[in-house]
């Protein structure tokens, strides 16, 4: 695991204010409403991994180009 991902997987640890966005609440909600509560549980699973791995690849991506434009200048 190299150190991006470290703080990727402790950010709730490295954060005292962490928790869920609205918006990822709001879209949760809105995904399970439109599958049906039965379907949404039956692949919570597979869903969550999905977002995780998306939202790992944002915070990654994001962190590595933030990390190039403060060593630009």
């Amino acid at each position: 695991m190299n150190e991006i991902e470290k703080i990727y997987y402790n950010f709730n640890e490295l954060c005292d204010d962490y928790a869920e966005l609205e918006d990822t609440i709001e879209a949760r909600k809105k995904m399970e409403q439109k599958m049906g509560k039965e379907l949404f549980m039956k692949y919570d699973n597979e869903i969550s991994d999905c977002c995780m791995y998306t939202e790992k690849q944002g915070f990654i991506w994001g962190f590595q180009y933030a990390m190039k434009l403060m060593t630009a200048y």
